[in-house]
């Protein structure tokens, strides 16, 4: 087998490895609603009620933006996620959306 040389170092991402965030995304119904971004996996998770049935429930996890930065700024505080790294983290996740439909793009056949 051929050992190709590359610049890319050994422990390329492993800064990012196991990493999530919290950020606050728009939603139509709610206003916004906080979101759970994880390194290298397209899209994001909204977070809502435990049980969705329960009108009882409060929703907190949606309402104005300053509310929902609040709770994120909160929730990324405790696992040690600065603001530049929530946004490093969101850019990747939608480098990898991009490039996986410029992909599928390519192999369907399309544009």
């Amino acid at each position: 087998m051929t050992k190709f040389k590359t610049n890319i170092p050994k422990d390329f991402g492993n800064e990012y490895k196991d990493k999530h965030c919290y950020t606050p995304v728009y939603d139509e119904e709610q206003g916004y609603r906080v979101a759970k971004v994880t390194y290298n996996e397209t899209g994001y998770r909204p977070l809502g009620k435990a049980n969705p049935n329960d009108p009882h429930e409060l929703d907190k996890f949606c309402g104005t933006y300053e509310h929902c930065r609040q709770v994120c700024d909160n929730f990324n505080k405790h696992i040690n996620v600065s603001r530049d790294l929530e946004k490093k983290l969101v850019w990747l996740s939608m480098e990898l959306q991009k490039d996986l439909e410029d992909l599928q793009i390519e192999v369907v056949g399309g544009q």
